[in-house]
């Protein structure tokens, strides 16, 4: 059967069949079946590259590597060594004493502006200024060793309520 002849998919599945026979594009009855697949060719090995990508993106966390927020109070500091520690109050009470690696963190002091109270302000400072028991907040990463490594730490200004 051709496409010349008007016939189309339907009229040339055999009517005894349980399936159909494959159709083409144009329509016409295919002898075999087609080999291809959405994994087959480049285009199917990138859809495939772009979801395990997605994937491991969206399943990327504290343990994968990613970035990483801790608040808690400065318990103590080593300057020498560039390294912080940070006490965590979690669920329930819950505490945690983290280490924080800060060379090359950025140190800042933020606050709300009163004239305008949904901008942030920020200036630099250093954390060595600051005493025990200041409430800091800790953005960066964490090592495999379980270290935090720091890529910025506020110093939030908390209004007295």
């Amino acid at each position: 059967m051709t496409a010349a002849s008007g016939s189309d998919c339907t009229a040339a599945a055999d009517l005894n069949a349980r399936t159909p026979r494959p159709c083409s594009r144009l329509g016409l009855a295919l002898d075999k079946r087609s080999t291809r697949s959405i994994t087959n060719g480049p285009m199917g090995r990138l859809a495939v590259a772009g979801a395990l990508l997605m994937v491991a993106a969206a399943t990327s966390g504290t343990d994968a590597g990613g970035l990483v927020r801790h608040a808690g109070l400065l318990q103590s500091l080593d300057p020498a060594a560039g390294v912080l520690m940070i006490e965590e109050v979690g669920v329930n009470g819950r505490t945690d004493l983290l280490e924080v690696r800060i060379r090359g963190a950025d140190v800042v002091r933020v606050w709300r502006d009163p004239a305008e109270p949904w901008q942030w302000r920020e200036r630099p400072t250093r954390i060595h200024r600051w005493p025990a028991g200041t409430f800091v907040v800790v953005i960066g990463t964490t090592a495999p060793s379980g270290v935090i490594d720091a890529t910025r730490v506020e110093l939030p200004r908390v209004a007295p309520e």
